[in-house]
């Protein structure tokens, strides 16, 4: 495991077996997929325009990557929550990592801004900068991780609080496909179904 002390035999000298995070490469790399390697479409102004002025949130179209996008963004939040309160960290009581620290706050940015907004009103830096910020401040712990600059605590208890979290994500995302299945079948299509089956693909 990445930065985790280990013994170096009987004696009392220890040595640090050093490398990257797996777990951080994942997050960087599904996050540029969102935003530089594709159009980051939730803030785009025509999507946003939709419609005669309707998002195409709100229509029966277009909105299939927004959703698979946002599902995978929920699953990298999830992921950055972690390994900044976690495994970034020796058992919680050690400094929180900056880089890891930026990373979340700047993945919790709203999924919908573009460059200028209504409310406040003004230009506005859009969604896919934070992210893309994200992305960098990922790779710089990941950089920092395997030369020993940086703490990766792989201890069992923190994996099985991360997979609690994940599990509690999806059970969520469960109960959303379900409500869905059995309260909007009226013996047509349901054309809002597909955004729900995008969302739970991505993440």
């Amino acid at each position: 495991s990445a930065g985790e002390q280990v013994s170096a035999g009987a004696g009392t000298d220890t040595a640090k077996t050093c490398g990257n995070s797996a777990i951080a490469q994942v997050a960087a790399d599904l996050t540029d997929f969102n935003v530089n390697q594709n159009a980051w479409i939730s803030s785009m102004i025509l999507y946003k325009l939709g419609l005669f002025g309707i998002d195409w949130d709100h229509t029966p179209w277009m909105d299939n990557k927004a959703s698979f996008q946002r599902g995978i963004n929920q699953a990298v939040r999830r992921t950055a929550t972690e390994l900044a309160d976690n495994l970034g960290r020796v058992r919680t009581t050690s400094q929180i990592d900056g880089d890891l620290q930026d990373a979340r706050g700047n993945l919790q940015f709203d999924e919908y801004t573009w460059y200028f907004g209504l409310n406040p009103f003004g230009p506005k830096t859009p969604t896919p900068s934070y992210y893309r910020d994200a992305v960098r401040k990922l790779r710089s712990f990941n950089a920092r991780l395997a030369t020993c600059q940086a703490t990766f605590d792989a201890r069992a208890d923190n994996l099985k609080q991360y997979i609690d979290r994940i599990s509690s994500d999806i059970g969520s995302t469960s109960a959303i496909l379900k409500e869905r299945a059995e309260n909007h079948n009226d013996g047509w299509f349901d054309f809002r179904a597909d955004d729900r089956f995008w969302f739970a693909y991505g993440q």
